[in-house]
């Protein structure tokens, strides 16, 4: 009998022992890489609470020139601004060379990478001078690192059940949206605790040795099981693109119930066959939009709710905002038994709708009203990265899906490089007001919704592009799916 976390293979033989991976350190594995997710993958979506932490270090605030009735400085704000967008568009800038070493080196070189790289970027952030530059290379190599751990995690979800894909990729996607609520833990622990801005920094990058080294080691008896996967996934190219399909007939019969597992057409492709697909250029086109429309979103809400009259308030909505991005994992069953119910366009439908609605709602001068606001973007981000993240999973899979998520987030890091000119008007040009912006970003969503219903037919008459199951769940294995994703 599969144990419920078993590698994903398909029905075994009853003559042959099951090669399944170690189910104890693979639930660790599980684990770490979700808490990873937490604790580092959007840890730089925190920006609304980690401004806060440099702007009262004095951080870039030589030359500022602050009175009573107005503390505001321009310098420091645009500087800080523009060290949040360097490391919002580093980091998917990298993704190629993230998914090239998943892919190429594995999980076990990349989680020593990945802490390597964020190590690095912590100690720069906890010891630079408060007017150094270098302070921008650290946070692009947190966001860096948080990436890296980020596109680590998909190798994890094609050793567990089939059947398990989408609830473990939108448990790791609605983990990326939580965390950003640690930047808001940080802050807390800096103001309250009295803890220095280095005391802060300095901890998590222990927090980092105790998340991956441990993972190094808890990958060694899965790799196999991994690699197995892979050459299923290139026998089965090669079958396809062979005049006599039938001469790999006698080869490794492991790797044949591993086909059974292969199931969209594209996965057959090459890469570079899969980079010419419909498929790959829808995914391109709605990340880069919706990415954008995010980023922008979290690196100017601070100073929305500060304009609207949030410092008067200590900064209490500030914080909320920060509370409530990790209020996702709470819906992770739902979006789980969304797709599988009703299927990716639906799903694609919603994201599209809750976007619209919370970019709305930011046009709207009012404090308690962006509250609102707040909580409908969180699920917006949630259920947007995990559909998307899902539906990449599933249509490219395991051998290539590394890459093309490194390929498309080059793209988003461009489309992302474009805060910087739209925030340098906002501020120089219209004085600061949003509201232009926040209306931009209303428009965002009628392309992205007609490219979703272009797809539509695609989706339907392609063999195994769905994902929703044609039959009923159980009752019983509804609860358990249900249970398993609370945990």
């Amino acid at each position: 009998t599969q144990s419920t976390w078993g590698i994903g293979m398909g029905t075994q033989n009853a003559n042959k022992p099951a090669r399944l991976a170690p189910v104890t350190s693979l639930k660790w594995l599980v684990v770490l890489n979700l808490l990873g997710n937490l604790f580092f993958s959007g840890m730089i979506f925190g920006w609304g609470s980690l401004m806060l932490i440099f702007e009262q270090d004095h951080v870039f605030e030589r030359g500022c020139h602050k009175t009573e009735s107005d503390d505001k400085c321009r310098k420091q704000e645009n500087l800080l601004t523009a060290m949040y967008t360097a490391a919002s568009t580093a980091q998917p800038l990298v993704s190629f060379g993230c998914g090239y070493l998943v892919d190429n080196m594995g999980p076990r070189i990349s989680n020593i990478a990945c802490f390597c790289i964020l190590t690095t970027g912590y100690l720069i952030l906890a010891l630079a001078g408060p007017e150094n530059r270098i302070l921008f290379f650290g946070f692009c190599l947190v966001g860096i690192g948080g990436n890296l751990h980020f596109v680590n995690t998909y190798p994890v979800s094609f050793i567990i059940e089939k059947r398990r894909m989408p609830i473990f990729l939108s448990s790791a996607n609605c983990l990326f949206d939580a965390s950003a609520v640690m930047g808001l833990l940080l802050y807390l622990i800096y103001k309250h605790l009295n803890v220095s801005r280095a005391g802060v920094f300095i901890g998590y990058a222990f927090l980092s040795l105790f998340t991956h080294i441990p993972s190094y080691f808890l990958w060694v008896p899965h790799e196999h099981s991994l690699n197995q996967q892979e050459r299923a996934a290139a026998k089965h190219s090669a079958a396809t693109n062979s005049d006599n399909p039938d001469t790999n007939n006698n080869e490794d019969s492991n790797d044949d119930e591993v086909l059974q597992e292969v199931r969209h057409p594209i996965q057959s492709k090459s890469f570079v066959q899969q980079l010419k697909t419909r498929e790959f250029r829808f995914v391109l086109f709605v990340l880069c939009f919706y990415s954008f429309k995010s980023s922008v979103y979290l690196g100017t809400n601070g100073l929305l709710l500060r304009s609207l009259g949030d410092k008067k308030k200590d900064y209490i909505f500030t914080q909320i905002f920060q509370g409530v991005l990790p209020c996702s994992v709470l819906f992770v069953p739902y979006i789980e038994k969304m797709m599988r119910v009703h299927g990716f366009i639906y799903s694609f439908r919603v994201v599209n709708i809750l976007g619209i609605i919370y970019s709305i709602i930011t046009l709207i001068p009012n404090l308690e009203v962006q509250c609102v606001a707040a909580l409908i973007y969180t699920n917006f981000r949630a259920i947007f990265f995990s559909v998307f993240g899902t539906y990449m999973g599933h249509t490219f899979g395991p051998g290539a899906v590394g890459r093309i998520f490194g390929v498309i987030l080059i793209f988003v890091a461009v489309f992302n490089a474009l805060q910087i000119p739209a925030l340098f008007v906002t501020n120089d040009y219209l004085d600061g007001d949003l509201k232009w912006l926040n209306l931009l970003m209303v428009l965002f969503v009628i392309p992205v919704a007609i490219a979703t219903e272009m797809m539509k037919r695609s989706i339907k008459d392609t063999p195994g592009a769905e994902i929703k199951q044609p039959r009923r769940l159980k009752q019983s294995e509804s609860r358990t799916r249900i249970a398993v994703a609370s945990v």
